[in-house]
């Protein structure tokens, strides 16, 4: 499964990807990518190959297209 947080690397963005991203539960359809799209970058970066970093504003249709891609 392929999941877009908008706010993603803000305080609530970085804790729920954090949780989804945890979730391998028995019975769950696990996180392929994870795509994490805010204005600016995270504060840290992760090492967890499932995740894609963007950044830009999401009214913006070029931005949130490659988002999406």
């Amino acid at each position: 499964m392929n999941v877009l947080i908008t706010g993603g690397t803000g305080f609530l963005g970085r804790r729920l990807a954090r949780h989804l991203l945890a979730a391998d539960a028995p019975g769950t359809t696990a996180i392929s990518r994870l795509t994490l799209l805010d204005v600016t970058p995270p504060p840290e970066r992760t090492t967890d190959p499932r995740v894609r970093v963007a950044t830009g504003d999401i009214s913006n249709p070029l931005t949130l297209t490659q988002a999406l891609e």
